[in-house]
C-alpha cells in the first residue's frame, strides 16, 4: 500500500494554479525528495499535503485513506502526517519536554514516558528541562523532529529543515536525521531546493518546475540521465555543446566527435537548439607542456583556461576553446594548471542529446 498517493492534483491561491497536475505515488517506508527551486510550487504542494490549503481539484490519499478530493476535505490534525517546519518553530514558552509533549494524547504518565523515549531516540537524554532558546541550532532542529514523530505519524513531511544551519552543522544533521528516519521507517518526504541535500538523502527525487513535476527516479537517475534540457540545468553542473551534425551514436560537436548515450539517441534532425550535454567530470584537462606525455598524445580540443574554482575535494576550471565555446571541467583536486595556460580538453563516456525546449 501507498503511504501518499497524488492524482491530477492542482492547488492555488485563489489565482493562477500554483501546482499544476502533480500525481505521484510514494510507497510505504521510503524517503522522497522534492526538489525544486523558489517559485516552483513544491511548498505549496506540500501545505496541501499537509492539509493547510484545499486542492482546486484532483486528490490526496494518506495510507489508503482519502484525505482531499472533490468531495472530501480531512482536518491537519486528523490525517496523522507529521510536519517539521523550516527553522523547526519550537514554543518559546515551553521547554523541551513540553514542545515534544505538544501534539499527544492519552495521560500525563504515557505521554512522559514518550517524550523520554523521543529525547532518547534524537540523542538529546536529560535536555527536557531545557528551553529552545538555550539549545543549539542542531539541537532545536532535532526536538524538532522529535514532536514530529512522537504521534507516530503516518507520513513525516520536512519543509527545508536544514535551511537556517550553517554548512558544517547542515551536513551533520542532515546526517543524523537520515539514519533516524532509515531506523525508525517512517515514510518521509523532504522539500528542498538543495540539490546536494535531495541527492545524498532521498531513496527517490521528484524534480518540480513550474507546477509540474519534471522528472522522478533514483538520484543517479536524476544526474546521469535527466529527460529534459531543463532538469539537466538544474541538477547540478552542466557542459552544453552545440551538436553539429550527427551519425548514428556519434554526434560532431566544439570537443570533436563525442558518443551519444544509448537512450539518449534521437532519430529526429538536427535544429540549431539541438544540445550535446555533458557532467564536468567527464571532460580531461591535459596542459599544452604535458603534450609529450605519452598518455596524451595529439587528442583533444585546443583552449585556453580562464578561471579555476577551487573546492579543496575538486576544482572547477573554465575553458575558453579555440572557437570561443566555454566549457567546464571538473577534476579531483587541484586541476594543475593555471589561468592562462594553453590546454587539451578531452572527454570520456558519452553525452546526451536534448532538443526540447526548456519548461
Amino acid at each position: 500500500m501507498s503511504a501518499l498517493a497524488l492524482d491530477d492534483l492542482v492547488v492555488g491561491y485563489g489565482g493562477p494554479e500554483v501546482v499544476r497536475g502533480v500525481s505521484l505515488d510514494v510507497p510505504d517506508r521510503e524517503f522522497w525528495a522534492i526538489l525544486g527551486a523558489s517559485g516552483s510550487g513544491k511548498t505549496t504542494l506540500l501545505r496541501a499535503i499537509a492539509g493547510y490549503l484545499r486542492p482546486t481539484s484532483g486528490s490526496i490519499t494518506v495510507a489508503g485513506e482519502l484525505v482531499a478530493g472533490p468531495h472530501t476535505f480531512v482536518p491537519p490534525e486528523k490525517r496523522r502526517i507529521g510536519v517539521v517546519p523550516q527553522e523547526g518553530a519550537l514554543f518559546p514558552h515551553l521547554d523541551v519536554a513540553g514542545n515534544i509533549a505538544f501534539g499527544l494524547s492519552g495521560n500525563k504518565k504515557t505521554a512522559r514516558a514518550r517524550v523520554e523515549q523521543m529525547l532518547e531516540m534524537v540523542d538529546l537524554p536529560g535536555l527536557g528541562n531545557a528551553r529552545p532558546h538555550e539549545l543549539s541550532g542542531g539541537q532545536q532542529q532535532r526536538v524538532a523532529l522529535a514532536r514530529a514523530l512522537a504521534p507516530e505519524p503516518t507520513l513525516l513531511l520536512l519543509d527545508e529543515p536544514f535551511s537556517s544551519l550553517d554548512a558544517a552543522l547542515r551536513s551533520e544533521v542532515r546526517t543524523q536525521v537520515r539514519a533516524l528516519l532509515r531506523e525508525v521507517g517512517t515514510t518521509t518526504i523532504l522539500v528542498t531546493h538543495d540539490q546536494e541535500e535531495a541527492l545524498s538523502l532521498a531513496d527517490q527525487v521528484a524534480v518540480m518546475a513550474n507546477g509540474r513535476i519534471q522528472q522522478v527516479g533514483a538520484p543517479w537517475s536524476i544526474y546521469e540521465a535527466p529527460t529534459s534540457l531543463g532538469v539537466a540545468r538544474f541538477v547540478g553542473d552542466l557542459v552544453e555543446l552545440p551538436v553539429q551534425t550527427i551519425d548514428g551514436a556519434m554526434a560532431q560537436t566544439p570537443l570533436g566527435v563525442v558518443p551519444v548515450a544509448e537512450d539518449a539517441r534521437t532519430e529526429a534532425g538536427i535544429t540549431t537548439d539541438t544540445r550535446l550535454v555533458l557532467r564536468p567530470e567527464q571532460l580531461v584537462l591535459v596542459a599544452d607542456r604535458q603534450v609529450g606525455d605519452a598518455t596524451s598524445g595529439e587528442r583533444g580540443t585546443h583552449g585556453v583556461v580562464q578561471s579555476i574554482s577551487y573546492h579543496g575535494h575538486d576544482s572547477l576550471t573554465t575553458v575558453r576553446l579555440d572557437d570561443g565555446a566555454v566549457v567546464a571541467v571538473r577534476a579531483p583536486g587541484g586541476s594543475g594548471v593555471a589561468p592562462g595556460d594553453a590546454v587539451r580538453v578531452m572527454v570520456t563516456g558519452s553525452g546526451r542529446l536534448f532538443t526540447d525546449p526548456v519548461v
